[in-house]
């Protein structure tokens, strides 16, 4: 993938979520995926733990942005 493309995704999806009126934004990752993890924090978003969800034999890993 090209350089700044995931990021671009990621903003596309925040301003297209305001536009519509949207509260807040989930995503998911997984534990490996530290560089995912750096982004989504940059962003904004925030780790929250209890909304975890398992896809055996992986834990998707949750993170929330309040828009």
């Amino acid at each position: 993938m090209a350089r700044g493309v995931g990021r671009a995704l990621v903003q596309w999806v925040i301003d297209e979520s305001r536009r519509l009126g949207k509260k807040r934004i989930s995503i998911h990752t997984i534990p490996v995926m530290h560089s995912a993890m750096r982004m989504y924090e940059s962003l904004g978003f925030v780790r929250r733990p209890d909304r975890d969800q398992v896809w055996e034999p992986v834990v998707g890993w949750a993170y929330v942005k309040t828009l």
